[in-house]
């Protein structure tokens, strides 16, 4: 027989470890309900109702050659495909999409990246050089990380050549964690492809 003070003790035990275990049981019901009522995804093609933030890719599907900017890449970019911060994929149309920041919303060709560096195309002399603008064309974004490569040019250039470059962040306002919004997407399932510039 257990003395009365040893049974006090062990009801208390008993009852501190139900209560400590059911946090985690609630918890665990209450993300399976979650679960079961998420809405399914949506067909590919289907238009989406708002605007998109394509905040971890955007035109990465388009081909966007290495080289002289021609009239043939401004053909090649009437659509762009899009990753937002959802990890979904959209198919945008181009003319839809600008850019918005804190003083308001700005035409996609005058979204800059500032203080990145850029890598010599195949065939050019030379390292990565510091760049102080640079017009994104496609974008892949690790935005945890604080960095981006970019496929684009140089912003003040009369000669403008596409090139890789690479471009970090630290602050949420930084320029270089804007990204375009596009008010005419649709759902669109692609496999992305890896970037063109290994930065880290």
């Amino acid at each position: 027989m257990f003395p009365a003070g040893s049974i006090w003790k062990l009801y208390f035990v008993s009852a501190a470890i139900a209560l400590v275990g059911l946090p985690a049981v609630e918890l665990a019901e209450i993300q399976r309900q979650a679960l079961s009522r998420r809405a399914p995804m949506p067909d590919d093609g289907v238009r989406v109702k708002g605007s998109i933030e394509c905040g971890d890719s955007w035109a990465t599907q388009q081909r966007v050659p290495l080289g002289a900017f021609t009239k043939q890449v401004e053909i090649n970019l009437q659509r762009a495909s899009c990753r937002g911060y959802d990890a979904k994929g959209y198919n945008c149309v181009w003319s839809s999409c600008k850019a918005k920041k804190k003083n308001g919303v700005i035409p996609l060709q005058l979204i800059q990246f500032v203080d990145c560096v850029r890598a010599p195309n195949p065939g050019e002399a030379g390292g990565f050089t510091p760049v102080k603008f640079m017009r994104p064309l496609q974008i892949w974004a690790k935005n945890l990380d604080g960095l981006l490569v970019a496929v684009g040019v140089d912003s003040d250039s009369d000669d403008p050549i596409v090139r890789r470059y690479g471009c970090t962040w630290s602050l949420p306002e930084s320029n270089n964690n804007f990204r375009p919004y596009c008010d005419e997407c649709y759902h669109t399932t692609f496999q992305e492809p890896p970037p063109p510039l290994n930065i880290g």
